[in-house]
């Protein structure tokens, strides 16, 4: 076992009784013949994009529209009466006198 091995081997990470904890419940034997499975065996990847081999349909979410978040002309037209709010405090506070309107 190299230097790097060692470094990263599970007696380094944990303590023996939390080794043994795993042992107990998930023998040895059991997590090679999992490793078995898989070291070893090609994997690909599709070779026509959206298609997965053993799979039927696309591999893929259906397309869904971009819209707006719900409630938000409601927190559109919130933040349009405070601006207007906003506006009239500071015209008050500078002074500025309201415009005649035209009585046409």
């Amino acid at each position: 076992m190299n230097n790097e091995d060692r470094m990263f081997h599970i007696s380094q990470q944990l303590d023996a009784d939390t080794i043994r904890e795993f042992e107990r419940n998930v023998p040895t034997s059991v997590c090679r013949s999992i490793a078995s499975d898989h070291i070893g065996k090609p994997t690909s990847f599709p070779m026509v994009p959206s298609e997965t081999r053993g799979r039927t349909g696309a591999n893929f979410a259906d397309e869904v529209p971009i819209t707006p978040p719900p409630g938000i002309k409601i927190m559109d037209a919130m933040m349009a009466q405070d601006d207007r709010l906003w506006r009239r405090d500071l015209a008050q506070r500078l002074g500025v006198r309201d415009e005649p309107k035209d009585a046409a």
